[in-house]
């Protein structure tokens, strides 16, 4: 799949064949953003018993940084907002550690360096998770007496919004999952 990847990184951001395309369109958004070349012919993949030298796709190397940065982001965001909803300063201190061991294992971070869009897909899901949180969190403080809308829950709604789109665009299964946290979402806020 890398192949079909970086050919249609190479389609106008605007274009219908971009949208409509069989590969997510965040994803193939991120390779044109990073600098993939759209005409690379990829000749040979890394296997257990043959390993690809790494300066043979150079471009593929310098986005397989960004993947691991946008991981990197992802996982410290969630960690930071689950320890800012703690009281406790231990507590805090576990659920980092439990979070960054989470995001760190090789199972989950071996992805950073594949060229598909799992990488993108998992870190868009902990900074989607990490946003729905501190939304969540906003939404009840609201409730409460003498408590309006600040201009920073907007904020939060904003950057919620685009992280949940771009997190719906980074892997097709992703859509069936908003629809879901849609209906649930609408289900707490309709019966608190």
């Amino acid at each position: 799949d890398t192949q079909k990847f970086v050919n249609l990184s190479g389609e106008k951001f605007l274009s219908l064949d971009f949208f409509t395309s069989n590969r997510p369109a965040f994803v193939l958004w991120f390779y044109k953003v990073v600098g993939v070349n759209s005409q690379m012919t990829i000749t040979d993949y890394s296997k257990p018993e043959q390993i690809i030298p790494r300066q043979l796709y150079s471009d593929l190397n310098c986005l397989s940084g960004w993947q691991t940065g946008l991981s990197i982001l992802a996982w410290s965001v969630l960690a930071l907002v689950l320890a800012s909803k703690l009281r406790s300063g231990w507590l805090r201190s576990i659920i980092t550690l439990l979070v960054l061991d989470f995001a760190y294992l090789p199972q989950l971070a071996d992805w950073d360096f594949v060229m598909q869009s799992e990488s993108i897909s998992f870190s868009m899901w902990g900074l989607t998770f990490a946003l729905s949180l501190e939304l969540g969190w906003r939404i009840v403080k609201v409730k409460t007496p003498y408590r309006d809308l600040h201009w920073s829950d907007w904020l939060i709604f904003l950057l919620w919004s685009i992280t949940l789109i771009l997190w719906g665009f980074s892997r097709d299964t992703n859509i069936y999952m908003i629809l879901l946290l849609g209906v649930s979402g609408g289900v707490v806020l309709l019966i608190p």
